[in-house]
């Protein structure tokens, strides 16, 4: 298994020149590429950002635009029946996991029962966002209901390592949530733009990235 833990691509622009050489460099042509929603039921949201809307590239048109062939394309969210899901994911080559509500996402694809064929999966998965967050073995993260709520679960175990998305250094909430996170899981920050490679049993980190841990973070690329 390969694997991408993106932050946040640009909605507009897509993605990074970067990560675009990257992706070029490691995949020429895709068979069956699967995006599997976060909110399951917003199906108007989930099409755009999975196939674009003509101001949004979409993942399909971000994927095509370095250069790849892409034979067929599915998108799973609740239009799409459990027998279905997996069957699909069982011939898929690429799956992305879509941005959105982590938790939502986690319990569409428990629903689903695909959490197994993606912890086997021999492709190459992308996360983007919550995607990302979910990959990794334990997910937390501050609720965003004005509580102060921690939600905590385990992930699809399908990444070594925990990613928080959007991050900066300029948003002093953010950060002291993150340390208060990092007295239970390592947490790696990354800004829009900074992406997560793991291939081959090594971690490449490209872009800046804060590694928060025992309420401490530090600049680690």
């Amino acid at each position: 298994m390969e694997i991408y833990l993106l932050s946040g691509p640009d909605k507009y622009k897509g993605y990074c020149d970067v990560l675009k050489t990257d992706i070029s460099n490691e995949i020429k042509n895709i068979k069956c590429l699967v995006g599997i929603a976060a909110n399951p039921n917003k199906h108007e949201k989930n099409d755009k950002m999975f196939f674009g809307d003509g101001v949004c590239p979409g993942v399909v048109n971000m994927l095509k635009s370095c250069g790849i062939e892409i034979n067929d394309t599915v998108l799973l969210d609740d239009r799409i029946d459990a027998q279905t899901a997996k069957s699909t994911i069982e011939r898929a080559d690429v799956v992305y996991l879509l941005g959105g509500d982590p938790m939502s996402q986690y319990k569409f694809i428990e629903s689903l029962g695909c959490i197994n064929l993606l912890k086997e999966f021999d492709g190459i998965v992308f996360g983007i966002s919550a995607g990302s967050m979910n990959c990794a073995n334990n997910v937390l993260y501050f609720a965003e209901d004005g509580f102060n709520d921690i939600i905590r679960y385990n992930g699809l175990g399908v990444s070594p390592i925990y990613i928080y998305p959007h991050f900066s250094v300029d948003n002093q909430e953010l950060i002291s949530q993150l340390k208060q996170l990092s007295k239970d899981v390592q947490i790696f920050a990354l800004p829009n733009d900074s992406y997560v490679k793991i291939a081959d049993n090594k971690t490449e980190i490209v872009g800046k990235c804060y590694l928060f841990s025992n309420e401490k973070f530090i600049k680690i690329n």
